[in-house]
């Protein structure tokens, strides 16, 4: 099932069709049901080329894959790549609240199941194969690895998020506060701000680009963010 965006693009009113075959390439996008729910896809593929190998790539908190995290997946298919997508839960298309996250570990396995099937598909079999991930999506990328440790011929990071910046770690008070009301706040927007903010783009105006996306998350962080991060699971990303 093919889905069409109303909603202007990162480049423009171009119609994505057009858009996508002046830069070389084709585009598909679909829902892709996983064990742990089901989550939003892309793939982008060179028209005249055959790839010459294959890139799964994950992006970060509060992003999606249909903004400017484009960008990197359009310059790795003009460099001959096959490049496949996917909204992490909980983002962008993908089913969960958005900006909540519950276990890092389902939600590194619902796109690792879709990355899988596109690597081990007809198509795409004896391509060499890499995990990408930017920001928080780099931490995620690193748990797939320790679910599929042997199926992947490298990995990427940009920016990658393996261990909780002292920043953005809640205080102890907040800890005690969130754990005794974790039943009725756990969902709630309450963290500051250094969670996020345009401080965390240095360009200002790729920073307007970024903040103008339509289904980016554009309030605070919930408890649920501060508790994965900090929990033992994401912890082994720093070891």
């Amino acid at each position: 099932m093919s889905l069409k965006v109303d909603l202007l693009n990162f480049w423009g009113d171009t119609p994505e069709d057009e858009f996508y075959a002046s830069q070389g390439m084709r585009n598909k996008n679909d829902f892709f049901k996983t064990p742990h729910g089901t989550i939003f896809t892309q793939e982008f593929l060179p028209i005249e080329l055959q790839p010459k190998g294959i890139l799964c790539m994950t992006h970060g908190y509060g992003s999606d894959t249909s903004w400017t995290f484009q960008i990197l997946a359009l310059e790795a298919v003009k460099w001959g790549h096959a490049v496949y997508c996917a909204d992490m839960l909980g983002h962008g298309r993908s089913d969960g609240i958005l900006g909540y996250i519950t276990d890092v570990e389902k939600m590194a396995a619902a796109s690792l199941t879709f990355f899988k099937e596109m690597r081990d598909s007809d198509v795409n079999k004896g391509l060499p194969t890499f995990l990408f991930g930017e920001s928080m999506g780099g931490g995620v990328t690193f748990l797939m690895h320790f679910q599929d440790p042997k199926g992947w011929d490298g990995f990427i990071f940009a920016s990658p998020l393996f261990k909780m910046p002292d920043l953005m770690r809640p205080t102890r008070l907040e800890i005690i506060g969130f754990s005794l009301l974790r039943r009725f706040v756990d969902t709630w927007a309450l963290f500051p701000d250094r969670f996020k903010g345009k401080r965390v783009v240095g360009d200002p105006i790729k920073g307007a680009t970024i903040f103008r996306n339509p289904r980016r998350y554009t309030v605070q962080a919930s408890p649920a963010l501060a508790r994965c991060l900090s929990s033992p699971e994401w912890s082994t990303t720093s070891a």
